[in-house]
């Protein structure tokens, strides 16, 4: 194979990211931050018949979506099962590609790069920059073989992908039955029956009553295990500001050019700002900081416990009081780092005993508005049918009426009602204006009352344009239907074999971040 040499490069470059393949994760946001204690499992997260997902290739998945992920809904909750999913199934996908005959070579590499326009300077007219590349492969831990042979799989699997979605095709019945689904538009009203708004009392007699039953501590067990509120550490909430150097784990850019002792007293120089009166940590650290996020969110790392920082950071986050600030630089692997801990949560740990008695009129009510709900929906669903009036039933559990906007009949999503399966089929199974369900449709613990509000049904008449446009969007998304069947039976048939190995350890970061 030929030697990689990044004088192959001819075209500009634009940027660190290498744009639009595998999960979009190849930044690596491991600047101290909560997941940086990912480099200290095993060097194998998984496997698909021998071929390993490293610890690096992880790393730079996990931590790039858990930034995502944390920008989106302010959690990162259930992100390490995601991420190794996801590179297990691409890894399965380019397996299977090569087992095709797929083949990518270094030009195609070069070429799709150069297309794309990455690792440009722009101080240097655009042009292709040997340290900006560099800086990219130390800062996210490739070395040049490495990085070219994730490019490599990358754009195999994107052969395959495009192989299996251009090979289908559809008939003009097709499109027609196609265009009447999508341009059919209907609308619905709806009762959601949600048990834990149903005003009730659990009474302190049912509660001691429940203790007493000889089947109760197993279940009061089982309720005090699996809910993680009855033991969480010491978490503070606190911001930094990074000062990198050139021999720091991941720096880049302008902290490449700085020696440690330069590093440091630029450190000693931002406490002084930071301390000075009025001054505002955020935005000194979003101008300030060598962390590529803290650009953005003002060096804020969130609640965070002990254990998932480097040791010398967490030390010195958890030794400071509420409202402090640093007041000498703390030294990490990563660089030199200003602390404030803004806030900060004392630990929870609650006894079994001491639990017990919350926990029981917990699952109390659990069960009796769940039995409530649904004894309630049935006489909803029977008083309609029957045309009597159930305004006065709706009231005494909270319950309304609401309608959705219209939506057409091929829709996976329904707004205020959701994605369900079971429940969109229960909605596309009314006929007429005002026809209720026969039952309500459970969802999780909701229970719904579906009601039909309108239905328009069109008929399938296109022109040339519309029919050309139509066969287009239609043969894409089969295409695309064809390429997740593809994926699931991959997968099947990888799993079958056991040629698949999910490491404990990766998968554990999820409930160690719950905690």
């Amino acid at each position: 194979m030929k030697q990689f040499d990044s004088s192959d490069f001819k075209k500009s470059w634009s940027t660190y990211i290498i744009l639009g393949l595998a999960l979009g994760a190849m930044l690596f946001f491991g600047i101290c931050n909560p997941q940086s204690f990912v480099q200290q499992l095993d060097n194998v997260a998984g496997s698909v018949d021998g071929e390993s997902i490293t610890q690096a290739d992880f790393s730079r998945a996990y931590n790039a979506e858990s930034e995502r992920s944390r920008q989106r809904s302010g959690s990162t909750g259930g992100v390490a099962a995601q991420v190794l999913d996801q590179l297990l199934s691409y890894r399965m996908l380019y397996i299977e590609a090569r087992q095709l005959g797929i083949v990518v070579t270094d030009e195609e590499i070069v070429s799709y790069l150069a297309e794309v326009g990455a690792f440009r300077d722009k101080d240097k007219g655009g042009k292709f920059s040997e340290e900006v590349f560099h800086n990219f492969l130390r800062g996210n831990r490739y070395s040049e073989a490495t990085f070219m042979d994730e490019m490599r799989r990358n754009l195999t699997v994107e052969k395959l992908r495009e192989l299996i979605v251009g090979a289908s095709y559809v008939s003009t019945t097709n499109v027609n039955y196609d265009y009447q689904l999508s341009e059919s538009k209907l609308s619905v009203e709806y009762i959601k029956l949600d048990p834990d708004k149903i005003p009730l009392q659990v009474t302190d007699a049912e509660v001691q009553t429940f203790v007493a039953a000889q089947d109760s501590a197993a279940k009061i067990k089982d309720y005090y295990d699996s809910h993680h509120e009855y033991h969480v550490p010491v978490k503070v909430h606190a911001r930094h500001i990074l000062v990198s150097f050139k021999d720091a784990r991941n720096a880049a850019g302008e902290a490449m050019k700085r020696s440690k002792d330069e590093a440091k007293k630029r450190a000693e120089s931002l406490i002084a700002q930071v301390k000075a009166p009025g001054a505002d940590f955020v935005v000194i650290a979003k101008k300030e900081t060598d962390e590529p996020t803290g650009k953005t969110s003002g060096g804020d790392l969130g609640f965070f416990a002990a254990d998932t920082m480097v040791k010398e950071f967490a030390d010195a986050a958890f030794a400071l009081s509420p409202g402090q600030i640093s007041s000498t630089p703390v030294e990490t692997p990563f660089g030199f780092h200003i602390i404030q801990n803004v806030e900060k949560k004392a630990a929870v740990d609650v006894s079994l005993e001491q639990a017990k008695t919350a926990i029981a009129r917990t699952l109390i009510h659990q069960n009796k508005v769940q039995t409530i709900a649904k004894d309630s929906s049935a006489k909803i669903i029977a008083g309609l049918k029957a045309k009597q009036p159930v305004d006065t039933l709706l009231k005494s559990i909270g319950a309304e009426w609401k309608t959705t906007d219209e939506f057409p009949l091929n829709t996976n999503f329904i707004a205020g009602i959701g994605n369900n399966a079971k429940l969109i089929e229960a909605v596309l199974k009314l006929r007429e204006v005002g026809q209720v369900v026969d039952e309500a449709v459970e969802v999780q613990k909701n229970l719904f009352i579906l009601r039909l509000h309108s239905r328009k049904i069109v008929d399938p008449i296109l022109d040339a344009k519309k029919r050309k446009d139509r066969t287009l969007n239609l043969t894409t998304r089969l295409g695309y239907t064809f390429l997740q069947k593809f994926e699931q039976d991959s997968r099947e048939k990888f799993e079958k074999r056991k040629a698949i190995y999910r490491n404990p350890q990766y998968l554990a970061l999820d409930s160690q971040k719950e905690g």
